[in-house]
């Protein structure tokens, strides 16, 4: 036993270094959603409000008006008192990505009574690239896994000791406040459990049916909210069945040559729907997403690259194909979980998406866990059992050092772009000039820069709430900034025809896009992304 507990250890330290390793600069920046989250946080702590003067959000965080979940937020709050970085916003994220490695090995514990499958699936997880880049930034995603998992654990634990049963639902129930796939997936897994463990639970009907109202208590409120219009902005936003997809339809019933009524059986939002989230489904479990070339988003995984390492391939579908005739509790609800955590991603745009389908893991873990230590159960020659598991970690060893070398190394220099690098090089600028200038204008090319400014300036968040010079606005389902203090933001096109009237006869600082000034303008600066090429260029004008 002292060895096993050594051996989790390991891999406890193992996973803390690789989600705190260069933490603040890899990933290369704080994108747009970090900034936004730390800077909520910071308000919330320093004056009860969030940035729109709001006290205390419950259901969710208006931000951009794409309604952020406030869980995460409110986790990070405390943190941000020590100032606000890289660190003290991801950390929440960081936390749940290595708590989620140790959990992960006592629940296949509880599942298979098998301490080799338990190691072996936290040491997968902990060097999962799919975890790991995910762990690192601060996504919501990750805290709702960890809180899934622990809430799968607590369940368990209920089933032997009642009083854990109402923390678990609990636990289930705080997943719709911290990431907006759980409110799909969190329901259908619930349910699972419920089935694959009736039985149990009706031992303790009591204790069953008050952690039942409890959970249905805490998602009731996303319940009446998701017709209004902060219950949507994310269906806006990654709805497969958009107004695109709308005008598909129309024109595949006009353009098509069936007879009568049949184009309208065919080409209809079910059938658009239906067909369409299938398709995102089958995506993915293909091998090309999983071990070949991953997700389509920068942020979420390296191109070219798996999620998954190409030796766990066979062993995922000896995993897969041993717990089907196992046909044991524990291997249904693992088979169910791999089954249903993509179909949350699988209803959006952009299928298959990394993020949206993080609540899969660790099934894949486990599965491949599992796959392996049955493969070789039957290699019972001893010599040849230790050159296999050698052989094994050796391959394993080589993936991951190819991936971290990688993940470190080339992919921050060459995506830098995709994180918005350079806000906070731009703002220290500001920072250090900021009494100079009597304007100080900056291009909205890359998104969001008052968020940038307000958080690295470390803006006081009661003053930018009651800021007279405030200018703030609602187009296409997202809320604009164009001016708060002495700072505009303008659009890169405008940037010629806009900046003049701003300026007037005031001292002004531009901060543009490469080589998009006005005429007269005097270059200061240049902020370049990591692989050399310009990102802003700072003006006098």
């Amino acid at each position: 036993m002292k060895k096993i507990l050594l051996t989790l250890l390991l891999i406890l330290f193992l996973a803390a270094f690789l989600r705190l390793f260069k933490i603040s600069s890899a990933p290369p920046s704080l994108n747009w959603d970090e900034v936004s989250h730390g800077y909520n946080a910071y308000s919330i702590i320093t004056t009860g409000k969030d940035e729109w003067g709001q006290q205390f959000p419950f259901t969710a965080f208006r931000a951009y008006g794409d309604y952020k979940l406030p869980l995460y937020i409110y986790l990070t709050a405390p943190f941000t008192l020590l100032g606000l970085n890289e660190l003290t916003v991801r950390l929440v994220s960081i936390i749940s990505g290595i708590c989620a490695v140790g959990l992960s090995f006592f629940l296949t514990q509880y599942l298979f009574k098998n301490y080799k499958i338990s190691l072996l699936s936290s040491f997968l997880l902990a060097i999962s690239p799919w975890h790991i880049l995910l762990s690192r930034a601060a996504f919501e995603a990750n805290l709702a896994l960890f809180l899934v998992i622990l809430a799968t654990w607590l369940f368990f634990k209920g089933l032997a000791k009642r009083t854990f049963l109402p923390l678990a639902f609990l636990t289930f129930g705080l997943t719709f406040y911290s990431y907006n796939s759980a409110k799909v997936f969190t329901p259908l897994f619930v349910f699972s459990l419920v089935i694959i463990y009736r039985k149990e639970l009706l031992k303790n009907v009591k204790i069953f049916l008050l952690s039942l109202i409890l959970f249905l208590i805490l998602f009731t409120p996303h319940l009446i909210l998701l017709p209004t219009a902060q219950g949507q902005a994310r269906v806006f936003w990654s709805s497969i069945l958009d107004q695109g997809a709308i005008n598909q339809i129309n024109e595949l019933r006009t353009t098509s040559n069936l007879p009568l009524f049949v184009p309208v059986v065919f080409y209809n939002k079910p059938v658009y729907l239906v067909s369409h989230f299938l398709s995102n489904w089958v995506s993915h479990f293909s091998p090309k997403y999983l071990f070949l070339e991953g997700g389509s988003n920068f942020q979420y995984s390296i191109p070219h690259r798996g999620i998954m390492y190409a030796i766990e391939a066979p062993f995922l579908l000896i995993g897969l194909f041993a717990l089907l005739i196992s046909r044991k509790k524990g291997a249904i609800l693992v088979l169910v979980w791999f089954a249903i955590g993509p179909i949350a991603s699988s209803l959006t745009r952009d299928s298959p998406n990394v993020l949206r389908s993080i609540l899969t893991l660790p099934s894949p873990q486990i599965i491949c866990a599992f796959g392996f230590i049955t493969f070789f159960s039957f290699v019972r020659n001893r010599k040849y059992h230790f050159f296999a598991w050698g052989l094994f970690l050796t391959v394993l060893a080589v993936s991951f050092a190819s991936f971290a070398f990688d993940y470190f190394g080339q992919y921050r220099e060459n995506y830098s772009f995709a994180w918005q690098y350079g806000y906070k090089e731009v703002a220290k600028f500001v920072g250090k000039n900021y009494h100079s200038y009597d304007r100080i204008i900056v291009s909205k090319k890359y998104g969001e820069p008052h968020e940038f400014l307000l958080f690295y300036l470390q803006w006081p968040p009661e003053k930018f709430q009651k800021d007279p010079n405030l200018v703030r606005y609602f187009r296409s389902n997202w809320y604009w900034v164009d001016r708060f203090d002495k700072f505009y933001f303008v659009n890169d096109w405008e940037i010629n025809e806009v900046v003049p009237k701003i300026k007037g006869d005031k001292k002004t600082l531009l901060i543009s896009s490469p080589d998009n000034y006005p005429h007269g303008a005097k270059k200061l600066e240049t902020v370049k992304f990591l692989d050399g090429k310009e990102a802003f260029d700072i003006f006098e004008l």
